[in-house]
C-alpha cells in the first residue's frame, strides 16, 4: 500500500497524510465507541459479564475486520450468540441476518463522520438540526450499500454530501 501511495505523497507532499489522519482519528473513535456501545448493551440484554460478552464478541470482529465483509459473518456471529453466550437461537437467526444486511452501521457512522470532515475541511459549520439530517440521510444512503465496499459506496455518500453542496470527489481518498 505504502508504494501504491508514493508517487500521489511525493507529488502533494505529506501535508495530505496530516489531514486524512485526522479523519482517521474521528472515524477510528466514533467506531470503538460504537462497537464498545454495542457489546455492553448485548451483555446487558443476555445477563452475560461484560468480559465474557467482550472476548466471544471478538471471534465475529476478528472475521469482520480481516474479510471486510458482514455477511460473511453471520454464520459466526449466530453460532457465538446461542451457543457462547446462550442468545435465543430464534431471535438470533431473525435479527443477526437483518441487522447485518439492512442496517449497515459501518456505513452509516463513514458517510456521517464523511460529512463532517468534508465540511470542516471547506469551513462548513453544521448546526445541530443539520447535524440531525447528516444522520438520517446516513441511515437512508447505507440502503443502498448493500454488498457494496469501497469506492463503489461513493453514489450513496454523494446523496448525504449534496444536499449541503459538499463536493464529493473530495471523498476519494477517503474510502
Amino acid at each position: 500500500i505504502v508504494a501504491l501511495i508514493a508517487p500521489q505523497i511525493a507529488q502533494l507532499g505529506s501535508d495530505v497524510l496530516l489531514v486524512l489522519a485526522q479523519f482517521l482519528l474521528l472515524f477510528a473513535a466514533c467506531s470503538l465507541l460504537l462497537i464498545g456501545a454495542s457489546i455492553v448493551l448485548v451483555s446487558r440484554a443476555i445477563g452475560a459479564p461484560l468480559s465474557h460478552t467482550f472476548s466471544e464478541m471478538m471471534k465475529p470482529l476478528t472475521l469482520v475486520a480481516a474479510t471486510r465483509n458482514s455477511i460473511a459473518c453471520i454464520p459466526l456471529g449466530i453460532e457465538v450468540m446461542t451457543k457462547e453466550l446462550r442468545a435465543s437461537r430464534a431471535s438470533c437467526e431473525l435479527f443477526i441476518p437483518l441487522g447485518f444486511t439492512i442496517f449497515r452501521f459501518g456505513f452509516i457512522l463513514h458517510f456521517a463522520a464523511t460529512a463532517i470532515f468534508i465540511g470542516a475541511l471547506l469551513g462548513r459549520d453544521f448546526s445541530l438540526s443539520e447535524m440531525l439530517l447528516i444522520g438520517v440521510l446516513s441511515t437512508v444512503a447505507s440502503f443502498g450499500t448493500i454488498g457494496l465496499n469501497g469506492p463503489a459506496g461513493l453514489a450513496a455518500l454523494a446523496a448525504v454530501l449534496r444536499p449541503f453542496s459538499l463536493s464529493f470527489e473530495l471523498a476519494l481518498p477517503i474510502l
